[in-house]
C-alpha cells in the first residue's frame, strides 16, 4: 500500500526537481524556472513575487499552504555574490 503522506521531504524533491528544469523544459509547458539568471541581477531586478506565483502554479501542492507560507529571501554573500533562500511551511531551502 503506497504511502500518500504530503510531508516536507515530498515538498523538497518537488521544489528541487522545479528548480533543476529550465523554463520550457517540457513539450507545451513551461513549467521550471533559472533562478541563477538573478544572481548577477540588481536586485531592483528580483521579482519574489512573480517566483511565488510561478512555483505555486507549477507546483500544485503548494497551493494547498497557506499564502504567507512560501517566501523568498535574497542573501547578499560578500563572497560570491547572492544566495537565494527558499521558505515553505517554516523550512527553508537553499535555492540558488
Amino acid at each position: 500500500m503506497a504511502n500518500n503522506t504530503i510531508n516536507y521531504e515530498f515538498i523538497t524533491a518537488q521544489l528541487k526537481h522545479w528548480l533543476s528544469c529550465p523554463p520550457n523544459g517540457y513539450l507545451g509547458s513551461d513549467y521550471g524556472i533559472d533562478l541563477k539568471q538573478y544572481l548577477h541581477k540588481p536586485m531592483s531586478q528580483f521579482d519574489a513575487d512573480y517566483i511565488i506565483a510561478k512555483m505555486r502554479a507549477d507546483i500544485p501542492v503548494l497551493k494547498m499552504l497557506p499564502i504567507n507560507s512560501v517566501n523568498i529571501y535574497v542573501i547578499d554573500d560578500h563572497d560570491d555574490g547572492k544566495k537565494i533562500i527558499i521558505q515553505v511551511a517554516e523550512k527553508y531551502f537553499q535555492a540558488a
